[in-house]
């Protein structure tokens, strides 16, 4: 059977120095006594450490995309390019579409998905992140072949 992850996203802490880069600090996670170090997504150390088939990506707008770009292998004009759609608001789910093939190749398999939703700062917003979530197990059930 097929290992999924369905991972938030967050927006990071603002880099030292910089007014518009953030960056994950690193940290370390132990996952059944097996110590993972440096890791700058906590995904990371879930993805090696249960061998993940396939994951889903879920932030807003302004999350740190440009860091996964980097992380699962994107090139730096790519990692630009969506820094860039994220500084000026207009970052698509259309523009991470390259990102669902780097996390593909990454975990050798397809079906990956990067998902932006709302900030949630109203009910009509938390009601959009909710039938997100719905859209995502749709997804996955279907890949799984499961019944609903």
């Amino acid at each position: 059977m097929a290992k999924v992850l369905i991972s938030l996203i967050g927006t990071g802490k603002q880099a030292s120095g910089d007014d518009k880069n953030n960056k994950y600090e690193t940290t370390d996670y132990v996952l059944e006594n097996t110590l993972y170090e440096n890791m700058t997504f906590t995904s990371n150390a879930i993805i090696q450490h249960f061998d993940i088939d396939r994951a889903y990506f879920v932030g807003t707008n302004k999350s740190m995309w440009d860091n996964l770009v980097e992380k699962f292998g994107g090139n730096e004009d790519y990692q630009l390019e969506i820094l860039e759609k994220k500084d000026n608001g207009n970052l698509s789910e259309n523009d991470l579409s390259e990102l669902n093939k780097l996390l593909d190749e990454k975990l050798g398999s397809s079906g990956s998905k990067c998902y932006i939703v709302k900030d949630g700062e109203n009910e009509a917003e938390l009601w959009a992140i909710f039938e997100k979530f719905l859209d995502i197990l749709d997804n996955v059930n279907k890949k799984l072949n499961f019944r609903t």
